[in-house]
């Protein structure tokens, strides 16, 4: 078992030390980096993948890209940051503590105005090196490096966003990394998308809009899994603090804290409470939560997915259209649906409850992370059009179609994949959706005739 003290001296004391671990340029050689078990809530990583190169393989030309992207790096949500202040006022609240707890005597709650939550880090409101604005504008400028070919500036390239504030700032950093800070609004057009339900299947998070859709899907089977390790922990925070009022509930607040403050100011004593195998336990957890809440143990996961796919399907066919670059952002529950849809990390069993389990399951927490993001590339080989997905940089085949050049699948393979898993699929009925609603995305065609100017919410 790791130390705390070697988790101090690797992870959290030395914030340099932590930002080179989460750099595109070491991230994937080391065997433990701890940002990669702070349930999606600490600084971007990149996903491990298979090895293969990201390139663009030999003798094959461009025709089309499309991303989409989570929101980059975020202070808590209100309700969320809430609660964290509660938990650290109650453990203040108990007295003089010794032990791992003893920093606290001294620690005041990080988040210095209740006017952060909700909203994407900047330099503005906060000083860590992982900020969600630079996260989100270093993207725009590898993206316009790789992809900048397809890029028309003869006509307005069109930006996809919902319209909560985190989501569209993070859009516009992206614009500003990809165009440049002094960008002109000819140049390109913001198409803000409603959060409301009443958008219905014509938006960047249409799960609102399936009725039938359960977040709290398998609730028992995942309450399930083995508490001890909160009980464990509890326990050691409680040697020589015997007025130490606080319960394993509150311990599982104690690694969200670890992780947003981590992310949002660059290190996190909290983070030292516990041990790597306490903190991949928990991450674990949260990845048996997401499994069936939002992921593909979920039945109506391919509903949700198929909103989004098949517009990406549709663009993908789509030869006439004079914009071949195509980029949304979103939320992290609506970039985990389209990895349903298209079925980028469904496995073959489901995920056990009584252990972590390390071989051939789902990792919500490895690829949904902050700044989240797949890629989808079209490109042209020997006459043919192929298909491949990037997700946080990795490139991932498809489980049964990779036999393309870098291990990429052939549209008209792609398609008869779709058309099998989605054939005659009615979408209204599986959901149960209000027919007064949109039942089809639009925006993608009608963005320069329809406005798309809903207004920013820190809680959209």
């Amino acid at each position: 078992m790791v130390s705390l003290s070697k988790l101090f001296s690797n992870s959290l004391i030395y914030s340099s030390s932590f930002h080179q671990a989460a750099s595109p340029a070491l991230d994937n050689t080391e065997q433990y980096n701890i940002a990669k078990f702070l349930v999606s809530a600490g600084p971007y990583f990149e996903y491990q993948g298979f090895g293969i190169s990201t390139d663009l393989p030999v003798n094959c030309t461009l025709e089309q890209v499309q991303l989409f992207m989570r929101h980059g790096e975020r202070y808590p949500t209100t309700g969320s940051g809430t609660s964290y202040n509660t938990t650290v006022q109650k453990i203040k609240s108990s007295g003089t503590l010794v032990g791992p707890l003893s920093f606290i005597n001294d620690y005041e709650f990080y988040i210095k105005s209740s006017d952060y939550l909700e909203m994407l880090t900047t330099p503005e409101n906060s000083n860590s090196p992982y900020l969600g604005s630079k996260t989100a504008m270093e993207a725009g400028i590898a993206f316009r490096s790789k992809y900048g070919i397809l890029y028309n500036d003869n006509i307005p390239l069109p930006v996809f966003s919902t319209n909560s504030q985190r989501v569209y700032d993070t859009a516009h950093n992206f614009i500003n990394g990809f165009m440049g800070e002094q960008f002109s609004s000819d140049q390109v057009k913001f198409n803000v998308i409603s959060t409301n339900i009443t958008q219905g299947f014509n938006s960047l998070t249409p799960t609102s809009a399936c009725a039938k859709f359960n977040t709290s899907y398998n609730s028992e089977y995942i309450n399930a899994f083995p508490k001890d390790f909160l009980s464990n922990i509890l326990a050691r925070l409680e040697v020589g603090n015997p007025t130490l009022n606080i319960t394993t509930s509150d311990i599982g607040t104690l690694f969200n804290i670890c992780a947003f403050e981590l992310s949002n100011t660059g290190g996190s004593q909290f983070c030292g409470l516990f041990t790597d195998e306490e903190l991949i336990t928990n991450n674990y957890l949260t990845d048996l939560n997401k499994y069936f809440t939002q992921g593909p143990g979920n039945p109506l996961a391919n509903a949700i997915g198929y909103v989004h796919f098949n517009a990406s399907m549709a663009l993908l066919k789509d030869e006439d259209s004079t914009n071949k670059m195509w980029l949304s952002f979103f939320h992290d529950s609506d970039l985990c649906h389209l990895f349903n849809g298209i079925g980028l990390f469904d496995t073959d069993s489901s995920m056990s409850n009584d252990r972590v389990k390390f071989h051939d399951d789902y990792q919500f927490t490895q690829t949904v992370t902050m700044a989240g993001r797949v890629i989808i590339e079209k490109f042209k080989y020997a006459d043919e059009s192929y298909v491949r997905f990037l997700v946080n940089n990795a490139v991932i085949p498809l489980k049964t179609c990779s036999d393309g050049p870098g291990f990429s699948c052939k549209l008209s393979d792609l398609e008869d994949l779709f058309e099998s898993k989605y054939q005659n699929y009615n979408l209204t009925e599986v959901c149960g959706a209000n027919t007064t609603y949109q039942q089809d995305l639009t925006f993608f065609w009608d963005w320069s005739s329809v406005s798309y100017n809903a207004t920013t919410s820190p809680t959209a």
